[in-house]
């Protein structure tokens, strides 16, 4: 792979990733396939909100335990009787709404049970009674005909449960097509029980997209939304007041707990199966055994479970405040997965710190959380949370996996390129930094070093190939790794010859001493291996090293078909001209003035002269790097101490005094090679001066 493929891949593949992330979360969002995840989801928000406060509008009459064996219920029924004299109870108690939670569909056995039922459902004249729209055979239960001529209204009690088995929501309506073509609508016992607690005409306008009215425009009316009632619930039974049945038959409860309000009447026994779970009670089970007058029945129980009564109570409360949890539309939920989808491609930045994306993800997900039951308790809007949630992690985890496998892609090219070159720690921080502009030629400032092996065409001769290869191994092994210690970058190497320069591809803002570091560590490195001796010619081994530094070209040079990581510029010829300069004045190391600006204060340096090297016209300053300053030995500082004194009048041409300097240093080292060459200098001009216009500078015509 490339570099301008990789380029390409970081361009375009967070792009598709994305769109394909979009239209996934869509999908499934638009199948239901996230509708389950979304209702647990939507149940949290009852779980986390506090319980609400009741309009204490609606009081609760439960026929539970108590009642059933203080009124000696039997044969599994209530006595009609008695549920009579419960109703003439509350209406004398002032309910303006009794709602009765049971079907009345089959007679009693005792027909003039059903009469006196009949009368005080007549004599109220504010009774609810419940049905069923539709049984499994496809019949409705309907109560008595008796008790539908004396009936106030009916509603069905039958509620839709969600794939999970809870009550979440009531239908208000239902409807059954007639001969005619017409349709007949059937309210649900919540809605017609506030209908006729707020005395509405049975009406209804269906011309709004968003609700329809229930009641006449010109009078008393309600709006509700479509296309069904999502229960508020407000906490448990005991949210409402709450009167035992077999006290209402007695007359024995208090009457401001009645008076004005709407009356509720259903079971509470612990066998019933009218129980449902609710987004407060969750699905729990637990095993009980109860017994009846008649038998011993074993059964499943739901404790944790809410009866149907209560559920219609909570349906009645929230149409009665108008606090309706409306769903955002489908067109909402796309932008918004759209919006979180581009928001995602945060998540496929390279850049990006090792393991700030598991913070911002969270960070991303708890905000959208936040937000979420923030509009369910402030304004009860559902913002369904499950496609925001896909939508993220499903960025997070594409971007993560495209991001390792981009960078695994980028590792392998960066040690293609550079693995042979430079030190695995380069390589390392070259592959978390921009390749892309590593690569790219540009002009920067570097240190360049040349080592060149002297007269090895004499030693390969006497070697032969096999040794010459040997000898040329064990020799770099030693050497490449000062370079990459340093951080330098091997450019090539040339026969016997190594040629590397520091500060790129890193950049380094030192690169003159690290370079300098390098070609010291080069010298000790081999005369401690020839001290070694350890394999044949070691010991023959002398090195020349020139050290330059100056702005360059650097960057990925060459053609389509081949590509070289390297450097081009006229400080890189300077750096190889110097190299070859120690053959001439018989040194180590030289170096440029350039680099002895930035060295001097750490090494002890040597002007040897001032040198015009081929395809130069302005002459240079050359040094001698001697050794670090902490390391140099008096022989060497006394040394360098006379050139200092002896260049001068060498220049100005005053060569008796510059020879005996000269003869000085040879005195202290008798094979010092500058000081020798200089005295045959001397010699030379004594006997034919330099022309008039000679100013101390030495040509060299060859490389």
């Amino acid at each position: 792979m490339t570099l301008n493929k990789i380029a390409r891949k970081q361009l375009t593949y967070p792009l598709l990733c994305t769109l394909a992330v979009i239209a996934v979360t869509s999908f499934c969002q638009w199948q239901g396939v996230l509708h389950r995840a979304e209702l647990l989801l939507y149940d949290l928000h009852f779980s986390w909100r506090e319980p609400q406060t009741p309009t204490r509008t609606v009081t609760l009459v439960l026929m539970d335990d108590a009642s059933a064996e203080e009124l000696g219920r039997q044969k599994n029924s209530w006595s009609r009787r008695q549920t009579a004299q419960a109703l003439n109870n509350l209406c004398a108690a002032g309910a303006t709404t009794i709602g009765i939670d049971m079907v009345f569909m089959a007679p009693s056995q005792d027909p003039d049970e059903d009469t006196i039922l009949a009368q005080a459902v007549e004599g109220c004249n504010n009774v609810v009674l419940a049905r069923i729209s539709s049984s499994l055979s496809g019949d409705s239960r309907e109560p008595l005909p008796l008790l539908q001529e004396t009936m106030i209204g009916d509603g069905f009690i039958d509620a839709p449960l969600d794939k999970d088995g809870v009550l979440r929501r009531l239908r208000f309506l239902n409807g059954k097509p007639l001969a005619d073509g017409s349709l007949q609508l059937f309210p649900s016992f919540a809605l017609e029980t506030v209908r006729v607690f707020l005395n509405l005409d049975y009406a209804f306008d269906f011309s709004k997209t968003d609700s329809f009215q229930l009641g006449t425009l010109n009078g008393r009316h309600i709006a509700l939304p479509y296309p069904d009632l999502l229960i508020n619930y407000r906490g448990s039974k005991e949210t409402f007041p709450t009167i035992s049945y077999g006290d209402v038959v007695r007359g024995n409860f208090a009457k401001e707990m009645v008076a004005g309000k709407i009356l509720l009447l259903g079971s509470a026994l612990a066998t019933e199966k009218d129980r449902y779970a609710t987004p407060l009670s969750g699905t729990s089970r637990q095993g009980e055994t109860f017994q009846d007058t008649f038998a011993s029945v074993s059964r499943e129980t739901h404790d944790d479970l809410e009866f149907g009564v209560v559920c219609q109570a909570h349906g009645i409360e929230t149409i009665l405040t108008n606090d309706f949890i409306r769903r955002l539309s489908a067109t909402t939920i796309l932008l918004s997965i759209i919006i979180l989808g581009l928001v995602g491609l945060i998540f496929y930045l390279p850049t990006l710190a090792s393991g700030l994306e598991y913070a911002l993800v969270l960070i991303l997900l708890l905000t959208l959380a936040a937000s979420s039951h923030l509009l369910f308790v402030k304004a009860a809007i559902w913002l369904e949370y499950a496609p925001l949630l896909m939508v993220v992690m499903g960025q997070f985890i594409t971007g993560t996996i495209l991001i390792k496998t981009m960078a695994r892609n980028k590792a392998a090219l960066v040690t293609s390129l550079f693995g042979k070159y430079v030190s695995g720690d380069v390589v390392q921080e070259l592959i978390d930094g921009d390749i892309q502009t590593t690569l790219q030629g540009q002009p920067r400032e570097l240190s360049i070093l040349f080592s060149d092996i002297r007269a090895f065409t004499t030693i390969a001769e006497d070697l032969g190939p096999l040794g010459t290869s040997h000898l040329l191994n064990y020799f770099f092994d030693a050497m490449i790794p000062l370079v990459f210690k340093e951080k330098g970058t091997v450019d090539k190497l040339m026969g016997d010859a190594i040629m590397a320069f520091y500060g790129a591809p890193l950049a380094v803002a030192n690169h003159q001493e690290r370079a300098a570091e390098s070609a010291v560590a080069m010298i000790t490195t081999l005369e401690r291996l020839k001290e070694i001796d350890a394999l044949p010619g070691i010991s023959r081994i002398n090195i020349g090293i020139g050290l330059n530094c100056g702005i360059v070209t650097v960057g990925n040079l060459g053609c389509s078909q081949f590509m070289d990581y390297t450097i081009i510029g006229d400080p890189v010829n300077l750096a190889s001209r110097l190299e070859g300069l120690n053959k001439v004045y018989d040194t180590k190391i030289i170096i440029s003035q350039f680099m002895a600006d930035h060295l001097r204060h750490k090494y002890l340096l040597r002007e040897l002269d001032l040198v015009q090297v081929k395809g130069k016209h302005d002459p240079i300053a050359i040094y001698e790097l001697m050794a670090p300053k902490n390391e140099a030995n008096d022989t060497q500082v006394k040394i360098a101490q006379l050139f200092a004194q002896a260049l001068p009048l060498y220049r100005h041409q005053k060569w008796h005094d510059a020879g005996q300097l000269f003869t000085e240093v040879l005195e202290i080292e008798k094979n010092d090679g500058p000081a020798l060459l200089y005295r045959a200098r001397l010699e030379e001009f004594s006997k034919e001066p330099p022309p008039l216009e000679w100013q101390g500078v030495t040509v060299f015509n060859t490389k």
